[in-house]
């Protein structure tokens, strides 16, 4: 009687004390766990940057020696070599051979070609067309557009922010009639990237087989070497000619290059310069049969087997500078980016568009100014190298020490028009080779 009597009296008290600790596991849930994890997600959307710059350094620190020191030689690899082995060789193999083959070949096989199989097609053919999908367009894809939508009204758009399933909404391919596909864009075995030595300017011609693009012409007194350059290359037609923007050191080169260049499209920034040289590059545009077309940013153009998207500028902006035409040219598995005089601003917009910006090559904006290339760029980017356009003994100070150290610091291989002269890089898809005159 005692011991029924205690087991009565014990078992409310046992059932009160696991539903407290259940309790108390769920304060404990909703009070720390559910609030550090909102405050990672809304970090990482932030700052993707930086948090993949915090991972990529764990890993090289702290988990990538951890494991090459610890785990490998002590754990992995006695493991493998004293217990997976052995077991593998002198008991699954064996049991294998004698036991798994045989059943495999006269029962498992013909069982799931002529039952499993002809079953499975019939049900979950039925199942896709009954269920899933009207499941999928009665209900999910009405659940997914509503959570988006609320999401970019209250949290994104507030924020100034692009939600990662709509990098840029206003995006439109306008002048890109090109359809990018695998085939299409495979990659040259004869691609390159011409850095011209224009002095305090810019200039770049990209090659892939037959087809030229020119980027920038530099300035006035260097549209004559541009010209000359182009003919020693034997190009007489270029794909694209674009204007980064309408400064004079980066436009006035590209005027004397459609006087004697036969050109297919040509793309500028969307807006309107009061300078001289302006008006000349318009009526050049003009003569040539041309309009000047403005890309959005995410658009894509075929340049032979390679392809180069528009990454910026994200929007528009009351500094000329930041306005400039932000491309990202792709060969196989290499890729450059040009970024022309973007500065800061407009480079922090880029980042956080979503679009993707690892470059192996990039051309440090407004000629390794201290107000471009800064450290989110150089996160986001991750190059090996960085060519850097600049006259000999600027009256700018470029490039400025503060850019030169971020790109040490990020370990960042540097170039430079002015103590290399022109800089030509070769890329077959795989790998990038350099040649330079001096």
């Amino acid at each position: 009687m005692n011991r029924r009597y205690r087991k009565k009296r014990n078992y409310p008290h046992y059932t009160r004390s696991a539903r407290g600790k259940r309790r108390r596991l769920l304060r404990l849930i909703r009070r720390y766990v559910l609030p550090v994890l909102l405050l990672l997600w809304i970090l990482t959307s932030l700052f993707p940057a930086q948090t993949q710059l915090l991972l990529d350094a764990a890993d090289t620190y702290v988990l990538s020696p951890v494991c090459e020191s610890i785990v490998e030689p002590y754990l992995l690899t006695p493991l493998d070599e004293h217990v997976l082995r052995p077991l593998n060789e002198h008991i699954l193999t064996p049991i294998d051979d004698t036991v798994g083959a045989p059943l495999r070949k006269w029962i498992f096989t013909p069982l799931s070609e002529h039952v499993l199989t002809p079953v499975w097609n019939t049900v979950s053919s039925a199942l896709t067309e009954h269920v899933i999908a009207p499941f999928q367009t009665e209900v999910i894809q009405p659940l997914t557009a509503d959570v988006h939508t609320a999401l970019e009204d209250y949290f994104y758009t507030p924020l100034g922010l692009s939600p990662p399933w709509n990098p840029n909404p206003d995006s439109d391919s306008g002048d890109n009639d090109s359809k990018l596909t695998a085939d299409t864009v495979k990659g040259s075995d004869d691609f390159e990237v011409h850095y011209l030595d224009v002095g305090q300017g810019l200039s770049v011609l990209v090659r892939s087989g037959d087809h030229a693009l020119l980027y920038d012409g530099g300035d006035r007194s260097h549209s004559s070497f541009v010209v000359a350059y182009l003919k020693r290359q034997g190009i007489t037609k270029l794909d694209y000619l674009i204007a980064s923007h309408y400064d004079a050191d980066h436009l006035s080169g590209l005027i004397g290059v459609l006087h004697t260049t036969q050109v297919d499209t040509v793309l500028g920034p969307d807006y309107v310069h009061t300078s001289k040289t302006y008006t000349s590059f318009q009526n050049a545009v003009t003569d040539s049969g041309n309009t000047v077309c403005h890309p959005t940013a995410g658009s894509d153009y075929q340049l032979g087997d390679a392809y180069f998207t528009v990454v910026g500028p994200i929007r528009s902006y009351t500094d000329s500078n930041n306005n400039s035409i932000a491309i990202r040219i792709v060969n196989g598995d290499n890729s450059f980016l040009l970024t022309g005089d973007a500065e800061m601003q407009s480079e922090e917009d880029m980042c956080r568009s979503g679009l993707n910006l690892y470059s192996d090559v990039i051309c440090p904006g407004h000629h390794g100014s201290s107000n471009a290339t800064t450290s989110l760029l150089l996160a986001c980017t991750q190059p090996i190298w960085a060519v850097i356009s600049v006259g000999a003994g600027n009256d700018y100070g470029h490039p400025h020490q503060e850019t030169l150290q971020r790109l040490a610091d990020a370990g960042v291989k540097v170039l430079r028009t002015d103590e290399h002269g022109t800089i030509v890089a070769r890329s077959d898809g795989q790998n990038i080779t350099w040649e330079t005159e001096q």
